[in-house]
């Protein structure tokens, strides 16, 4: 780890938080605590970007409170919107949940943030909008962050707002909710590697795919490319559309 943050720092690349995230939800970690307080020994902030399904358990609150910047993901208020988008565990209650997100943002002493992602059909009406933003304004945040699917999702019927109605989004977003930052389709990604370029593009796909050409652009070494093309080949990764940009993303478990 310590060897990795110097070759960060000789490329130049500032590093503003060491990041607690992935396919796996970092909360369910029994020793988050201790790992947020030995990575602080390496001089930078942490920063544990959570799903919030686990926020009503009074020790996950307190693990959460190690860390310096804490992002919650609150798509809706709506139960049943909140089943269709997440598809949790049955024994979660939605409503404890968000109850246990109020009790964390009166207590954290970090930044907090949330974000919520606006899906077609779904969330993207002007009453699920409304009802997020009255809840939101009761807990004490930095900012609320709102996007639209970027990467490919896992299932096809995940898509963005129609163009109009996102504008309409927009408007209503920013009149309704305090400290929103509205966030869509970035121009460039951005993304490096350092000496092991197969783990970690392993890693990074497992947090969202990457485009083709931005994976593209770090390879360096002629090893590299026979990585990747192995990886292909063997079905390890694999190269999707969505939106006409190609990525590649991890291929499905067997």
């Amino acid at each position: 780890m310590r060897n990795k943050l110097t070759n960060i720092d000789q490329l130049k690349n500032k590093i503003n938080y060491i990041v607690f995230t992935g396919s796996g939800e970092p909360a369910l970690d029994t020793e988050l605590s201790k790992e947020i307080t030995i990575l602080r020994e390496f001089g930078y902030k942490i920063a544990v970007f959570t799903n919030a399904s686990l926020i009503w358990n009074a020790h996950i609150r307190e693990n959460l409170m190690f860390a310096d910047y804490v992002s919650l993901k609150i798509d809706t208020v709506n139960p049943e919107t909140w089943l269709k988008i997440n598809r949790p565990h049955k024994r979660l209650s939605y409503d404890l949940i968000l109850d246990g997100i109020k009790q964390f943002s009166k207590i954290y002493k970090g930044k907090l943030s949330t974000v919520t992602m606006l899906i077609k059909d779904i969330n993207d009406n002007k009453e699920e909008v409304e009802k997020l933003a009255n809840y939101l304004n009761t807990i004490n945040r930095e900012v609320s962050y709102f996007t639209t699917p970027v990467f490919p999702p896992q299932e096809s019927y995940v898509t963005s707002p129609d163009s109009n109605n996102l504008d309409f989004l927009k408007s209503l977003i920013k009149e309704k909710v305090s400290k929103a930052v509205l966030l869509c389709c970035p121009d460039n990604e951005e993304c490096f590697t350092l000496n092991d370029f197969k783990n970690e593009l392993l890693g990074l796909l497992a947090i969202h795919p990457i485009g083709v050409e931005t994976v593209k652009q770090f390879v360096k070494k002629e090893v590299d490319t026979i990585m990747l093309n192995e990886m292909i080949e063997r079905k390890i990764i694999e190269e999707v559309d969505f939106h006409g940009k190609k990525y590649f993303k991890e291929c499905a478990a067997l």
